[in-house]
């Protein structure tokens, strides 16, 4: 439904329009709820100009909820990937700053992370502690565990299920009916 603007200091593209205000309408009628996602589009630059800016900050939490009420969502799923190792707890920070805001008309914030190990940019960017503790879920991304560039699988059950263990466990210590487990549906092709 929706992204960051590159360079766009906070602005959303809403790539929803009329069609998404008639699945949303759709979908209510049918008794689902929405939770349309609001990617970063993996622009690291952007993130990080937003994330050290508390004014940025806070012109995209005001675009989150302009959308929110104009499209009657009932949450939505934050995903930022792609971060600065060095902006994690400004990262926190922000979910900090917007789980209110949502309360206020009584939506859902869930947050997208993925494994608790790995590359700085991709894995080590996320407090995944605090962020489980603020918003009401935390989503764990169980794919790319060899990513694209390395053979093997996408999604090992054997990975998921030590990373699930961290969630949960004495590691980042995430109340467990708060975790979503994401899973792929698909699969690299790849030679050896």
């Amino acid at each position: 439904f929706f992204s960051l603007v590159d360079e766009g200091k906070g602005a959303i593209t809403d790539n929803a329009g009329e069609e998404g205000k008639k699945y949303v309408e759709w979908a209510h009628s049918n008794g689902d709820k929405v939770w349309p996602i609001l990617s970063n589009n993996s622009y690291i630059e952007t993130t990080a100009e937003i994330m050290r800016d508390y004014n940025l900050r806070q012109t995209l939490i005001e675009n989150i909820v302009s959308l929110m009420i104009e499209y009657k969502l009932d949450g939505i799923n934050r995903d930022f990937e792609y971060m600065y190792e060095e902006d994690k707890d400004l990262f926190s920070r922000f979910i900090i700053e917007l789980k209110p805001r949502l309360k206020e008309i009584g939506a859902i914030l869930s947050v997208d992370v993925t494994a608790p190990d790995g590359s700085e940019n991709w894995s080590m960017c996320y407090d995944r502690h605090t962020i489980g503790k603020v918003a009401d879920y935390i989503v764990y991304m169980a794919y790319d565990q060899n990513g694209d560039s390395k053979e093997g699988t996408t999604a090992g059950c054997d990975w998921t299920e030590v990373n699930i263990k961290k969630f949960v466990g004495t590691q980042e210590e995430i109340d467990s009916k708060k975790v979503i487990l994401a899973v792929p549906f698909y699969t690299r092709v790849w030679y050896t």
